[in-house]
């Protein structure tokens, strides 16, 4: 992980990430305009948490009624109805299995591989179960629906964010002369959650190598736009985390390299 080119692109991409989130940046304007909408989602799936934690009976319930939000909200068009309780169910025994309700999860940045691994196979394992309800394996559902219950943990997966990665990674790998296969578009958008794993590495990865500036930067950064969200819509539960910063650059972005801080 210490590949002296990724430097040059991860610390790139990480200050746009944080320019993007001050005043004039797209992302600032994003929570601006989409604030109200933010803030509702985080904060009940805070509470939803909270439930799960404290085991309280309605919880499952919950559960069911957040993902059928989440999916209305973010237009997944193809999620059925009578979907929501088994597939929530499904995602609350695969991450009740790892003790997570009760104890939190951890950090995805500066995470363990063993940590990584596991919170891919979480999802692998939620879009497994998905298709074997009959279901469609709806990785941008589960991934969101994950993001809210843990914003340090799970990371969001969409098609432009692949696209992002992609382009990071032709800068980031530009001296082997082609981009590893991992992070070919194709294999991070497969449906069976199996490049997951690589989109993980992403952000592991860019973590890694910035300096200890930039990473107190986006975090300071992060924590402004939480404060802001909380102060404006009397939300004390809702949470913006690093993660949020980049995962809306790389939505935004939508592979362009400039827009990405790559290329100035």
């Amino acid at each position: 992980m210490d590949n002296s080119t990724e430097v040059a692109p991860s610390c790139g991409l990480l200050r746009q990430a944080v320019s993007a989130a001050r005043p004039g940046g797209a992302t600032h304007q994003y929570f601006a305009d989409e604030g109200a909408r933010e803030a509702d989602m985080r904060e009940r799936m805070a509470v939803l948490v909270e439930q799960l934690r404290a085991g309280n009976p309605e919880a499952a319930a919950h559960a069911a009624v957040m993902l059928r939000l989440v999916a209305t909200v973010y237009k997944v068009q193809y999620f059925k109805t009578e979907y929501e309780r088994p597939a929530s169910d499904c995602i609350l025994r695969i991450v009740g299995g790892l003790g997570w309700w009760k104890t939190g999860a951890p950090s995805l940045l500066g995470a363990s591989e063993d940590v990584c691994r596991a919170v891919a196979q979480v999802v692998s394992s939620s879009l497994q179960a998905f298709q074997d309800l009959g279901a469609r394996r709806e990785f941008s559902l589960v991934t969101k629906f994950l993001h809210f219950s843990f914003p340090e943990t799970f990371v969001i997966f969409d098609s432009q964010a692949a696209k992002s990665i992609n382009q990071w990674a032709s800068f980031a790998f530009r001296d082997e002369g082609s981009v590893p296969r991992q992070f070919d578009t194709k294999t991070m958008s497969d449906p069976s959650g199996k490049g997951y794993a690589v989109i993980l590495s992403f952000y592991r990865r860019v973590w890694h190598v910035v300096s200890e500036r930039d990473r107190a930067d986006a975090m300071a950064v992060a924590k402004e736009i939480e404060t802001d969200l909380r102060g404006r819509f009397g939300m004390p539960r809702t949470r913006v985390e690093v993660v949020d910063l980049v995962d809306k650059l790389l939505w935004k972005a939508d592979g362009n390299p400039i827009r990405l801080g790559l290329v100035r």
